[in-house]
């Protein structure tokens, strides 16, 4: 079986071609998407950068000269409690509404490469990213001064709990059935 790679196209209004509906808000400039390797992509849109539920649409092409299309049904999802911000820094619009601040309540809104996986269920048997199936020792930690930040990890295997704050990703409930 071929690997896959796949990309997370998060909260991009106008990105590879599909259709959206009008947004006030300002638009990220055009950007050269970087996963020009990618097979397989989820595109998340909000209706603007205060909304805390969107739709996700997954798409792939054939091969990397072939146009996106899209993959079975869009599913509602919700992302930060205080809608979104710019969180990609490796390419920042120079007018993005807003910008990722952690804590903030907000998602980050950029392009990210989905290299990982987690989640309540048994792995889906279509994925092929490294899974981890969430228990009441995996942790998402948010403290900054933390070698493990913006990083899920098993508070038991870790060695170093060098974070103030994180957060029980089971204690979310159903939140995270798939991450």
């Amino acid at each position: 079986m071929r690997s896959i790679s796949i990309t997370v196209l998060f909260a991009l209004f106008a990105c590879v071609g599909l259709s959206t509906a009008q947004v006030k808000t300002p638009q990220p400039e055009p950007v050269k998407i970087p996963f020009d390797k990618s097979l397989q992509a989820v595109v998340v849109k909000t209706a603007d950068w205060t909304a805390t539920k969107g739709t996700a649409q997954r798409i792939e092409r054939k091969d990397l000269k072939s146009q996106w299309k899209r993959v079975g049904d869009s599913f509602p999802v919700a992302v930060g409690r205080s809608g979104l911000a710019w969180g990609d820094y490796d390419r920042q619009p120079r007018a993005a509404a807003r910008y990722k601040k952690e804590g903030d309540g907000n998602a980050p809104a950029g392009l990210f490469p989905l290299v990982s996986s987690f989640g309540t269920a048994v792995k889906p048997e279509a994925l092929e990213s490294p899974y981890t199936r969430l228990d009441t020792q995996i942790e998402c930690v948010n403290d900054v001064r933390s070698s493990h930040y913006n990083k899920i990890v098993n508070r038991m295997q870790v060695g170093n709990l060098d974070w103030k704050s994180s957060e029980k990703m089971l204690a979310a409930g159903d939140q995270y059935a798939l991450g």
